[in-house]
């Protein structure tokens, strides 16, 4: 390597590091920094990186990797669970846009080769921004997730024949491309097989003795190996390399040795693939986006008010309600990785012309850098828009709970039937007590019922469905999702319909407690308080200590409302939680203001600032800060409890008596 090259890539990677560090602080994904940077270094701006093509083959690997990752993650299994959303919302999505854009792009004169090239960059979204930031919301398993996450699995399965069309697209005559196309899907389905024959029988052999020599670097180079070898043979057949990379990661994805290929490959994978972002942004020119805003503007607004629509008719059709459905549909509106992977493959064998490529890059760019946007507001804008007389909603037709519920008397009405629900109905059964689930996932639902269980399809936020389940004749009402403000929704509808009902929610997140008290929880059931008490039993079962004194302590702690579980000492991520209670330690130092002031007369001063002084820490020892004589003395430590602006308020009381 060149001292010329080595410098260009130490530009690219520190302005990357500055980049990314910014844009996680502002929880945008790594992705958009890489295109920024590119953007930033390339020839069209700084001109800090001009050996481009040097660049591009190594990152070219980057795109190898992430087929081998996602064959990796290739699941027959969640495949089937998800096959009608998969096949049929994900594959209308891919059609129909493909479609629509394909021949809007012939009636504006551009050439059906590279309108092929467009329609197929966009009409696939971005499975890593999408999947991220579902995931940072906590959001991965609801309803318009899962369908946003079925219509990203059908689009990464239909880039791979995308990927196999667009070189054969330089051919001239419509018979020379299907021979082609006809040529290349021989070519994949014989190496598919002779992979499939050798790698089932070879491929666990060699990890096994990877793993057998307890070396790591063994098992990545191994892991390398493969991803390049095959992606090399299908090189050498014509065939895309990405291609065989996919091939190897779905023969790969069925052994025991998945999770651990995975987590080997990932960092070479995530550094080549930042690369490969960076080469894609350098083709953006920054002049060009000058010249042209609107035209850039309209086309972005174009792909995400479409796509956002056309996903939300198809769930809608698929009978999700409309507010999932619009969710879904923002969730997947924007231009995805796989869409920059093609542009930059047409780009190779000149199908598309440089104005018009510009155009779509930058469009797609700009929709990514929204998603996250998009996602975190999706609620918000979803219940914006106004309900519509003809929605396809299976909830407002109970007569299927009314026919379950209606020989129950005294039974458990179950609100949400995930882990917890269906670990709570097989307790139950284990002592004979009768129960009635609701659950809004139909394909949960779907698979519950033909295992047996007690659940019916029904949203229990609705009135008449929690009528229809027998509300005003169970014995106890348990909402076990964990989703705060439909929790409220539904305790309201219960108290109004059975005001006696006890009634029992699960909370992960305290701030919530007094919204679900408010609205009429009887007993809530703190998750992370509780799974600290158990861990706190075991670890002094442990340590020896009589089951007695345990006993004693944890109903003492549950008696005082988990006082002394309250709040804890933050870490970097909790920056942007600036209404969480939090603990913070303060040391008096030799200017403080509070020192040698008895602590009864710091509190009064503090009350108007609403933090709670916990403790005291003197000497390595603690102090209760309950003792009414207690002076605070120089050096003294002070535990806060309180949220973020509460915190500083008592800071600021006890350094300087404000």
């Amino acid at each position: 390597m060149s001292e010329h090259l080595l410098a260009e890539f130490l530009v690219m990677l520190s302005a990357s590091v500055l980049v990314i560090a910014l844009l996680s602080r502002l929880a945008l994904p790594a992705i958009l920094g890489f295109l920024l940077v590119g953007l930033a270094i390339g020839p069209h701006a700084l001109a800090l990186v001009n050996d481009q093509h040097s660049v591009e083959l190594i990152a070219e690997l980057g795109v190898v990797l992430l087929l081998f990752t996602l064959g990796l993650e290739f699941s027959i299994p969640q495949l089937y669970a998800l096959r009608y959303r998969v096949f049929g919302i994900g594959g209308a999505q891919v059609i129909i846009s493909t479609g629509s854009v394909f021949f809007i792009s012939l009636w504006l004169g551009i050439s059906w080769q590279a309108a092929f090239v467009i329609s197929a960059a966009m009409a696939l979204s971005s499975t890593a921004i999408v999947t991220r930031q579902l995931s940072q919301q906590a959001k991965l398993h609801t309803q318009s997730s899962q369908t946003a996450i079925a219509i990203l699995l059908f689009q990464d399965l239909a880039a791979i024949p995308f990927l196999i069309i667009v070189p054969a697209l330089t051919l001239g005559s419509g018979d020379q491309l299907a021979s082609e196309l006809g040529w290349a899907v021989a070519k994949g389905a014989v190496i598919f097989l002779a992979l499939l024959t050798v790698g089932r029988w070879l491929l666990p052999r060699i990890f096994h003795e990877a793993a057998q020599t307890g070396s790591d670097e063994l098992f990545a180079l191994a892991a390398l190996l493969v991803a390049l070898l095959t992606a090399w043979i299908t090189s050498l057949a014509g065939l895309s390399m990405a291609l065989g990379a996919f091939l190897a990661g779905v023969m790969l994805g069925e052994t025991h040795f998945r999770h651990q290929i995975e987590a080997e490959i990932r960092p070479f994978r995530d550094i080549l693939l930042g690369l490969f972002f960076i080469t894609i942004g350098m083709k953006l020119s920054f002049p060009f986006l000058l010249e042209h805003p609107w035209t850039i503007i309209g086309l972005t607004a174009a792909i995400i008010v479409c796509k956002a629509g056309l996903v939300t008719i198809l769930s809608m059709i698929s009978r999700s309600s409309m507010i999932d459905s619009v969710r879904a549909g923002l969730y997947v509106a924007q231009g995805g990785e796989f869409g920059f992977v093609i542009l930059a493959l047409a780009d190779q064998h000149h199908l598309v012309p440089d104005a018009l490529s510009q155009q779509v890059l930058a469009s797609l760019i700009f929709s990514m850098l929204i998603t996250p946007f998009l996602i975190r507001e999706a609620d918000w804008l979803a219940k914006k828009l106004p309900s519509q007389p003809w929605k396809l909603d299976t909830q407002q037709t109970p007569e299927e709970v009314v026919i379950r519920a209606s020989t129950m008397r005294q039974h458990v009405l179950i609100c949400g039937f995930g882990r917890s629900g269906q670990g709570l109905g097989r307790l139950l059964d284990q002592l004979s007590i009768r129960w009635l689930a609701l659950d809004r996932d139909p394909i949960r639902t779907s698979e519950s019922l033909t295992a047996g269980e007690r659940v019916v399809y029904g949203d229990a936020s609705h009135r008449a469905i929690l009528s229809a389940a027998g509300i005003e004749r169970a014995s106890l009402l348990v909402i076990s999702f964990d989703n705060w403000s439909l929790a409220c929704k539904v305790i309201n509808h219960a108290r109004s319909l059975a005001p006696e009902i006890s009634i029992l929610v699960r909370c992960r997140r305290s701030r919530h407690l007094d919204e679900l008290i408010a609205a009429g929880a009887n007993s809530i059931l703190r998750e992370g308080d509780e799974s600290t008490l158990q861990l706190a039993n075991r670890v002094l079962q442990q340590l020896g200590t009589s089951q007695t004194v345990i006993d004693e302590l944890i109903h003492q702690t549950r008696n005082q409302d988990y006082q002394l579980l309250q709040g804890y000492l933050p870490g970097i991520r909790l920056e942007m939680q600036t209404q969480q209670p939090r603990r913070h330690a303060i040391t008096l130092d030799a200017n403080a203001w509070a020192i040698d002031k008895p602590l009864i007369d710091v509190k009064q001063k503090m009350k108007r600032g609403g933090a709670i002084i916990k403790t005291i820490r003197r000497r390595n020892r603690s102090i209760n800060a309950e003792q009414a004589d207690l002076v605070l003395h120089r050096f003294d430590t002070v535990v806060l409890l309180g949220n973020q602006e509460q915190i500083e308020a008592a800071e600021e009381t006890l350094l300087s008596g404000n």
